[in-house]
């Protein structure tokens, strides 16, 4: 009980100095990663959303045909998976929801007050991680930009080509193109 005590007046203590809430972490993190005036930023408490879900990616595990085969070594590695499932939701323990918005762009973020190297956490910090679905859609759009690039540089350079076959030619118009 006195333990608890303590704990609880070196957090209150901690505050003092500035704690930090894990939404303003949100804003600023956002705000920072989009060039976004903050007076421009909206946060959005998400707690229906559970951050190992949001934050792993989806896992594609599938036991090998021998394991699956054999009843025991499937219930060894069915068990396995429980652990490693277990093992990474509690290491969101902590950690809050957040969908922030602001500058045409909206972001899923997971945040939390880092732990210090003595233990505990540091209140007067904030950690904030982009939901995975945000990053790789983020990489989709990239890729697809540059796909995009490249179809784009490709039909300029037929275009090209069409043109001084029609100038060799002597036709006054570059055939259609299909």
């Amino acid at each position: 009980m006195i333990r608890g005590l303590l704990a609880g007046c070196v957090v209150a203590m901690a505050c003092l100095g500035g704690c930090k809430e894990k939404s303003t972490g949100a804003l600023e993190t956002f705000a920072t990663a989009n060039s976004c005036p903050e007076d421009q930023v909206t946060v959005k408490p998400r707690p229906d959303l559970d951050p190992e879900t949001v934050m792993e990616r989806a896992s594609e595990a599938r036991p090998s045909a021998e394991v699956a085969a054999d009843p025991a070594r499937l219930a060894k590695w069915t068990q396995d998976q429980d652990e490693r499932r277990e093992s990474r939701a509690s290491s969101y323990g902590g950690y809050e929801m957040f969908e922030v918005s602001g500058c045409g762009h909206t972001t899923v973020y997971a945040c939390h007050h880092p732990h210090s190297l003595k233990g505990g956490t540091r209140e007067d910090q904030v950690s904030c991680d982009e939901s995975r679905a945000d990053v790789d859609a983020r990489e989709r759009e990239k890729e697809a930009a540059k796909d995009a690039a490249k179809a784009a540089r490709r039909k300029a350079k037929e275009d090209a080509k069409a043109a001084k076959r029609a100038a060799r030619d002597g036709t006054s118009e570059p055939p259609a193109a299909p």
